[in-house]
């Protein structure tokens, strides 16, 4: 191979294009004619270049790194391991990889093919509405000594999450719940609530859709200022999930189903306070889960598949809520303060999966996203009689994500 120069050069940039089509870790026929008085320089993360002089000639050493050496993505070793002659939709895949500069140029061609961002994060969103729809339970569920209650709510939350680990994801959840529940007891109430809704969240290139269900069998018992809320409950999703890929000149567009099944039980225990003309109200809450989600299955160049999924989960949430009503015109209105910390015990499984137009064999999705979060809440409600209208604005430390709520809850 010839590579030609003008005498003014100072250098010359070699590795993407010689490279191009070449799967050989070393390449040592790259010789060099003019007058080059500079160095020679890869252009390609994925290489090193070497300078040879030999009795007036000049040429150059192109020797490739491992990509398990430059990137810190898990599917480093995937390409590393198939690195070698193939279809057409492979080849083309590892010459734009080839046209990498730095190792974070790299990294970010990996995520916009494998979505790494987009399947570490789908169980996480489903344990996300369990999370919410037991949230609305305990904050807007009290005791009330009638005989028979029914209950009906609707609640609109809208989060916008913008941690390290991803680019920007949106998420609309809509809930509506309908249940009913029976004085058991002096202090005491039993029943049952069905949450159902949507769920939407967008990625940079990808859209997840849900609908939701999840039936709640509840209990409140309360004596003076201690409440104990226990919910036994059973959840599923069904819904679809758009990705969108576009790299050099690699674009597709998948569509693929996505469901989820769950079951578990939670108690939240609380005690009001009283703190000068405020009411202080520590609570820790508990919660088991286990959760099973279906592979996903792309079709298509660099569409991917992935296994089905089973994850026992537990966690533990401690607040501290700060609050007052007061009485205005037949309303009660309350405006409160919240601080919580939650903890996950242990962490999601990885998620295996496979791209066919490249290889048979499978790769790994690392599921090390951090889990534990602390949060800042502020709130209203405003009761008049059986309805009460409620909204709330929501800080996590942790993930830099702000949620918005709005809703109303009608018991008669």
């Amino acid at each position: 191979m010839l590579l030609s120069v003008q005498r003014e050069c100072q250098r010359i940039l070699i590795g993407q294009n010689i490279a191009s089509n070449n799967y050989e870790d070393v390449l040592n026929s790259i010789l060099i004619s003019g007058e080059l008085d500079g160095n020679i320089i890869s252009n390609s993360i994925l290489f090193n270049a070497e300078r040879v002089d030999n009795e007036g000639e000049v040429s150059a050493i192109l020797t490739r790194n491992s990509f398990e050496d430059i990137s810190s993505s898990p599917i480093a070793t995937y390409l590393e391991n198939n690195y070698s002659e193939g279809s057409e939709a492979k080849d083309t895949l590892y010459n734009i990889l080839k046209t990498a500069e730095t190792s974070a140029e790299l990294d970010n061609m990996i995520e916009g093919i494998f979505s790494e961002t987009l399947f570490t994060t789908l169980n996480e969103q489903t344990v996300g509405i369990q999370k919410s729809i037991q949230k609305t339970l305990v904050e807007n569920i009290s005791m009330s000594y009638e005989d028979t209650r029914l209950i009906a709510s609707v609640d609109y939350k809208y989060e916008e999450v913008k941690g390290s680990h991803i680019s920007k994801i949106e998420n609309n959840l809509v809930t509506g719940y309908i249940g009913m529940d029976y004085l058991t007891g002096a202090n005491n109430r039993t029943g049952a609530v069905i949450a159902f809704g949507s769920f939407e969240s967008k990625y940079t290139d990808a859209k997840r859709a849900d609908f939701y269900a999840q039936l709640n069998a509840i209990n409140t018992y309360s004596n003076d200022s201690y409440k104990i809320f226990t919910n036994l409950f059973i959840g599923t999703t069904n819904g679809n999930l758009k990705r969108d890929i576009s790299l050099g000149s690699i674009e597709n567009n998948f569509k693929s189903d996505i469901r989820s099944h769950w079951f578990g039980a939670s108690i939240n225990t609380e005690k009001k306070l009283g703190f000068g003309i405020f009411d202080l109200t520590p609570s820790i809450e508990m919660t088991a889960l286990y959760l099973h989600s279906d592979g996903i299955s792309e079709n298509g160049d660099y569409a991917i598949k992935t296994s089905s999924n089973d994850d026992k989960l537990f966690n533990t949430k401690v607040g501290l809520d700060l609050s007052k009503t007061f009485t205005t015109n037949d309303l009660l209105f309350t405006p409160n303060l919240g601080v919580y910390y939650t903890h996950e015990f242990g962490n999601y499984s990885n998620v295996n999966g496979k791209m066919e137009s490249i290889s048979e064999d499978n790769f790994y999705y690392k599921n090390d996203n951090e889990l534990n979060y602390s949060e800042i809440k502020v709130g209203v409600s405003v009761q008049k009689d059986s309805l009460t209208f409620n909204g709330s604005f929501t800080y996590n430390f942790t993930n830099d994500s702000t949620e918005g709520q709005l809703g109303f809850v009608y018991s008669f």
